[in-house]
C-alpha cells in the first residue's frame, strides 16, 4: 500500500462514429470517481463523485454543436478544478485537477475516432 493507487482502465470500441469507456479512481487524501461515455456524434454523458469533506455528484449531457463551458470548484479536503470545453462535430476537452495527496492531470481529446489519453500523476511525499 503506498501514498496513492491510481486505477486507470480505458476501452475504446468502434460501435457508431466512437464509443469511450473512461474509468478513473485515484486512491489518497481523496478518492475520484470519473465515467464519461462518448457515443454518437456529440453525446457527452460526464459523472464525477469526489468522497471527501463534501460529495460532488456532476451530470452533464450534450447534444448538438453547441459550446459548452463547465467549471466546478470544490473546497474540502481536496480541491477540485473540472473545465470542459465542447465545440465542434465531437471535440472533447477535458482538464482535471486534484489537489491532495496526489495531483491528477487528465486530458482527452476525442475526435472522429481517435482517442488520445495523457495522464500525469504525481505523488507529493511528506518528509518526517
Amino acid at each position: 500500500m503506498g501514498s496513492a493507487q491510481v486505477y486507470l482502465k480505458q476501452h475504446v470500441q468502434h460501435m457508431g462514429t466512437a464509443q469511450v469507456y473512461l474509468k478513473q479512481h485515484v486512491v489518497g487524501t481523496a478518492r475520484v470517481y470519473l465515467k464519461q461515455h462518448v457515443v454518437g456524434t456529440a453525446q457527452v454523458y460526464l459523472k464525477q463523485h469526489v468522497v471527501g469533506t463534501a460529495q460532488v455528484y456532476l451530470k452533464q449531457h450534450v447534444v448538438g454543436t453547441a459550446q459548452v463551458y463547465l467549471k466546478q470548484h470544490v473546497v474540502g479536503t481536496a480541491q477540485v478544478y473540472l473545465k470542459q470545453h465542447v465545440v465542434g462535430t465531437a471535440q472533447v476537452y477535458l482538464k482535471q485537477h486534484v489537489v491532495g495527496t496526489a495531483q491528477v492531470y487528465l486530458k482527452q481529446h476525442v475526435g472522429t475516432a481517435q482517442v488520445y489519453l495523457k495522464q500525469h500523476v504525481w505523488v507529493l511525499h511528506r518528509c518526517i
